[in-house]
This record gives structure tokens, C-alpha cells and sequence, in this order.
């Protein structure tokens, strides 16, 4: 009977400390992941503003795109900043931020 108790206790004991180092493992990821809701701090003076017009030659893929579909919806001239592939402030758009002004910025139009 006490072999018994004495090799249940073992196994509680074993599988406590395996579950402390998982809890361990797991608090240690998420504290060295980067706060998501941290700000990105772009340069945005170091890019320009392009005019997009029916003459503009386009630089990129997107920037034909842009000029193409604006054409087609009767939107042109068109103005954006072009930040090419800089992922620092790519990341920013993501989400609700995707595109388009929030819904204080539109009720201030």
C-alpha cells in the first residue's frame, strides 16, 4: 500500500513540474514578443506626395494599378504617398487601419 501511495505521489510531483516549466515556457514567449499594440514611427517626411494624373508614368505595379482604376471610376488626379516596401510602416495597415479614414475623421468632413 505505501509503494502504492509512494508512486502516485511521484507521478503528482512529476507532472506539477512539468506543468510549472510549460507555464514557464509559455510566459517567457509572450513577454519577449513585441507589444502589438506599440506604435510604429515612421518617417513620413521622407516620403513625397505623387500626383497620379492621365500623364503620370507609373513607378511600380501599384502605382499602375492605382492610376488604372482611378481612371476607370473618373477619380483621377489622385495624391498618395508611396512608401514602397518599407515594412516598418507597411505594418501599421493592417486591420482596421487597413485603408480608409475612421469614423471621426469621416463625421469631421
Amino acid at each position: 500500500m505505501n509503494d502504492l501511495l509512494g508512486a502516485s505521489m511521484k507521478k503528482v510531483k512529476c507532472i506539477s513540474l512539468v506543468s510549472l516549466v510549460c507555464a514557464a515556457l509559455i510566459v517567457s514567449v509572450f513577454a519577449c514578443k513585441k507589444n502589438p499594440s506599440e506604435k510604429v514611427k515612421a518617417d513620413s517626411s521622407a516620403y513625397e506626395w505623387v500626383t497620379i494624373d492621365e500623364f503620370y508614368i507609373p513607378e511600380d505595379f501599384v502605382e499602375e494599378f492605382i492610376k488604372n482604376d482611378s481612371a476607370e471610376r473618373g477619380r483621377l488626379p489622385v495624391q498618395i504617398k508611396n512608401y514602397g516596401n518599407n515594412t516598418s510602416v507597411l505594418r501599421k495597415f493592417k486591420g482596421r487601419n487597413f485603408a480608409g479614414p475612421t469614423e471621426a475623421q469621416v463625421k469631421m468632413m
